[in-house]
């Protein structure tokens, strides 16, 4: 897997095409099961919930419902929508795993009050998605996330002066825990050795440990005197 996996800018494009495409066609879809007229959907909130039929909303209703499904709870568990899946793209953490739904969530919403705005704020999205480390936007700043390659699905992203690269397989607490025998220790020492020069915290430590390559060894920070010091 070389090359920078979140230098995917125009499949991010087709993707959102593609994803605003599926959501219009499944909306006519519901409306046309319905026999609810498009327009009728259309009418003012304080109409709607005065003189609207069950059936006008809930096909009014259908793009909150599509939005909670494909763009919180899919995107946040599996890390793909429809337009991401199509464009082989997935949303992730920094360690290559689907972002859950908090963080899905405040991304899809940031986009979506970007696009709010029209041109502008959909203009200003993408090339700050361009230009910047790792391709972000202000909605994968906010929460956290990249957008990348599907092959690079389930790898640490690491950030090099070259840009960002897939590193090895991410290993969550669980993977690491079992992996160690049940030793909760050790699997605290696993989780900080996947992650070199970054402290993580440690659950069974109750405090951050980290593994600095420079001495090839793991340090525990001292919650009372604030120091780092190797652990023993």
């Amino acid at each position: 897997m070389s090359g920078d996996p979140t230098n995917v800018i125009g499949r991010r494009v087709v993707a959102f095409i593609v994803d605003g495409g599926a959501q219009l066609l499944a909306f006519a879809l519901v409306a046309w099961l319905l026999h609810v007229p498009l327009e009728a959907t259309l009418l003012p909130a304080a109409e709607l919930a005065d003189n609207a039929s069950t059936e006008i909303l809930i096909a009014s209703s259908f793009p909150l419902l599509y939005f909670i499904i494909f763009e919180v709870i899919i995107q946040g568990r599996l890390g793909w929508t429809p337009g991401k899946l199509f464009c082989g793209l997935r949303l992730v953490k920094r360690n290559g795993r689907a972002p859950g739904m908090l963080r899905a969530a405040v991304h899809a919403f940031l986009v979506s009050l970007a696009v709010s705005f029209g041109i502008l704020g959909a203009a200003l999205f993408l090339v700050l998605a361009w230009t910047t480390k790792g391709h972000r936007h202000p909605g994968d700043y906010a929460a956290g996330t990249y957008v990348i390659d599907s092959w690079s699905f389930g790898h640490e992203l690491v950030m090099t002066p070259r840009g960002m690269r897939a590193g090895g397989k991410s290993v969550t607490r669980s993977d690491a825990k079992q992996m160690m025998g049940g030793d909760d220790t050790g699997a605290d020492i696993l989780m900080a050795r996947t992650k070199p020069n970054e402290p993580v915290y440690a659950k069974s430590r109750g405090t951050y440990i980290v593994w600095r390559t420079k001495e090839e060894q793991v340090f525990e920070l001292d919650q009372d005197t604030k120091q780092w010091h190797p652990l023993g």
